[in-house]
């Protein structure tokens, strides 16, 4: 009964670490542990301007797993303003999301790019699944940065 129950563990963790990384994931082009700065800009929504602001990301990478840190470095908004980020990299493709709480509700940024050499960038949205809403399409970059951290 130990020897099947020791099988059947050893199973189970095998099968949650294949889930965990896809075999259809491409290796990834880079690692893209350390500091990244850069900036986001998300379209005029009336009744609001356009926002911008200056973003910085400590990251570190496993295999294609990414977990770290966003920093809001401007003010600009509580969305960055300390929050994990964590996400997957294959390939050059990479797609982050944040998860925040705001005011009682769960705000989600979701980040999808493309990174080259030490350069990253793409598109993102704010989501408030609570409800119902979603931003529009906004753009974000990022460059590595030679900083150990983001302060």
């Amino acid at each position: 009964m130990q020897v099947f129950i020791l099988l059947f563990s050893l199973i189970l963790v095998v099968s949650c670490k294949k889930k965990e990384v896809s075999s259809s994931c491409e290796q990834p082009i880079t690692d893209l542990t350390g500091v990244w700065k850069g900036q986001w800009t998300l379209p005029p929504d009336p009744p609001y301007n356009s926002q911008t602001g200056q973003i910085c990301a400590k990251m570190s990478q496993n295999g294609n797993i990414i977990n770290g840190k966003l920093y809001d470095m401007d003010n600009s908004s509580q969305f960055f303003d300390s929050t994990d980020i964590k996400g997957t990299i294959c390939g050059s493709y990479v797609q982050l999301q944040t998860d925040t709480m705001t005011y009682f509700i769960k705000i989600i940024a979701k980040f999808k790019g493309n990174v080259v050499n030490d350069s990253s960038g793409g598109t993102f949205k704010i989501y408030a699944p609570e409800n119902n809403i979603e931003s529009q399409d906004g753009n974000w970059w990022m460059k590595r940065d030679s900083a150990l951290s983001c302060g």
